[in-house]
């Protein structure tokens, strides 16, 4: 039968992927590789290439195949666009030979994997750790000869942020591990003494950036215009280019200053709304509260949406409210969300919560607190967990398909939790203006983003223009502004996706109100909308609205 085939085929393929990036596979909840760590050398990523090649051209032989099911063929569309546009932007972008940061991401994340996830014996998770610590060293030489192809290639902003990541993760190396370990003594011992190894060898890589990349590298992080229309159109299956874009982030960002005018009259009509938001930064739960009142608002959030008939729940989830790890505050100032692997049983969602740093001076102390300030606090509730990220990925967790599981759309994901800060509003649970001013000001950075995202990479707009603009236009603070459009450099079109997603689903919305007329239920089109996993905009489109 040609749809059993396809499905068999479906299965070597993400196999492969899985042997060839083993920590993905323990990201996703497959066991089977977690002692290994990926062969990032030259010879393996072109055996890799090839391997995935052959993939895609078997996948192609079932394009005209008739006895395919309807959601078969959504799969196969969705799988070998997934290939096709990795195959051009390997090719393109060449980030394992131009990116020094892949290496600390990878490193740090291979092992924290088995300190955040409880999938397994603790024993058993500390036995495949102490594997990859002892392979780390290897990586990390992989690594170097990956940079040394890159050479002049490689951004020199990159060469500094990597620097950062990496002194980041010493405490991950030097002390989270060895007192996690410590639970299981027997091999704690040998776990501490391979981190510490891990950690020297890691060391290394950043002196080698310094030693022998820093000064020649010399390349533009821009993607450019022809790589960036062309994810616009193939990645994610937009309708419009890099020029469209920044016209709707520009349309977006002058209505939403007029919108936050009109909200701080409404407040306080002698001054300007980022002045009015300055002073409501003060209103924010004690430092040792923080969690707590995440956590309460979470739970208030779930009852909200069940009581109010905006989305069903799926049974067995749950978020659980917790500290940041140590080597991951410097990048996550306030709060993050790590979400269930979609192929274990257990749906425990990570809300990554940013405690106050006590050993700071008292007044970044307050401005740490400012940043959880209630009315800010509260969409970063919204967007992280109910109903934004946790409820949309646990949703796309349990569909039938394993390909979708595996494969999501960035424009539907963050698109979906920047709608539900706007939605939520609308549904009565932002009632206060102050939150109106806090939901406008958030829109308002995320409509910088586009025109940023478009300005950097299509050669409009430089670093120090793009960090001006957060800071005088979305009035970030510029220490914040800056390691914003860090992250921008190297994530071409993610930037875009929160805005242009959230308008794809209005705007669907719409159209589904429109073909269901009385009939239409917002919970309904919900429900339906997060049913098919975290497909590009276009897929859920054609399926939505189809008769």
């Amino acid at each position: 039968m040609p749809s059993e085939q396809l499905d068999a085929l479906f299965e070597e393929l993400m196999d492969e992927l899985w042997r060839q990036d083993p920590i993905l596979a323990t990201e996703v909840g497959v066991h089977a590789y977690d002692h290994l760590l990926p062969s990032i050398d030259k010879d393996s990523r072109i055996s890799q290439r090839r391997a995935l090649e052959r993939y895609h051209g078997r996948l192609g032989q079932f394009k005209e195949d008739k006895g395919l099911t309807k959601d078969q063929k959504i799969d196969l569309k969705l799988v070998l666009n997934m290939l096709e546009t990795h195959f051009y932007e390997e090719d393109k972008l060449n980030h394992p030979e131009r990116s020094p940061t892949f290496l600390p991401n990878q490193a740090m994340g291979s092992v924290f994997l088995f300190m955040i996830r409880e999938f397994a014996p603790l024993r058993m998770r500390l036995e495949h750790m102490l594997f990859r610590l002892q392979k780390m060293p290897r990586m990390v030489e992989g690594a170097k000869a990956n940079m040394r192809l890159g050479g002049e290639s490689i951004p020199r902003l990159w060469v500094d942020m990597a620097a950062e990541q990496i002194e980041s993760g010493e405490v991950l190396f030097t002390k989270a591990i060895p007192v996690y370990a410590g639970q299981v003594p027997d091999i704690a011992t040998d776990i501490s003494e391979q981190a510490v190894r891990a950690w020297e060898s890691l060391s290394g890589y950043k002196q080698f950036l310094i030693d022998e990349i820093a000064s020649k590298a010399n390349g533009s992080f821009a993607a450019g215009r022809e790589v960036f229309d062309h994810m616009l159109k193939h990645r994610y299956m937009l309708p419009y280019d890099a020029a469209e874009l920044k016209q709707i982030g520009e349309r977006i960002i002058a209505e939403t200053k007029r919108d936050l005018d009109s909200v701080a009259t409404s407040i306080d009509g002698t001054r300007k709304w980022f002045e009015i938001a300055e002073t409501l930064k003060g209103n924010h739960p004690l430092a040792e509260k923080i969690k707590d009142w995440y956590a309460e608002e979470s739970a208030k959030l779930r009852k909200f949406i069940v009581e109010n008939k905006i989305a069903d729940v799926p049974e067995g989830e749950t978020i659980s409210i917790i500290d940041t790890p140590p080597f991951l505050c410097s990048t996550i100032p306030y709060a993050a969300y790590m979400q269930p692997a979609p192929f274990e049983k257990a749906q425990v969602g990570s809300f990554y919560v940013t405690p106050i740093d006590t050993d700071l001076p008292p007044k970044e102390q307050d401005e740490q607190l400012e940043g959880h300030n209630r009315f800010k606090a509260v969409l970063t509730a919204i967007h992280e967990g109910y109903p934004g990220h946790h409820l949309q990925l646990v949703c796309a967790n349990r569909v039938p398909s394993k390909v979708r599981r595996l494969f999501g759309d960035t424009v539907f994901v963050e698109g979906w939790a920047l709608y539900c800060e706007e939605m939520m509003r609308e549904r009565g649970y932002l009632t206060d203006q102050r939150s109106a001013l806090f939901q406008l000001k958030a829109q308002l950075l995320r409509a910088c983003r586009v025109v940023i995202d478009v300005g950097l990479h299509t050669g409009g707009m430089t670093f120090d223009q793009a960090v001006d603009m957060l800071v005088n236009v979305a009035r970030l603070e510029r220490v914040s502004a800056t390691a914003e459009v860090k992250r921008y450099t190297e994530s071409p079109t993610q930037p875009m996706s929160y805005t242009m997603g959230k308008l794809l689903i209005k705007e669907l919305r719409d159209e589904y109100h429109k073909k269901m007329g009385p009939d239409y239920r917002l919970k309904d089109f919900h429900n339906k909308l997060l049913s098919y996993g975290s497909l590009p905009l276009k897929i859920l489109r054609d399926e939505i609205l189809s008769p």
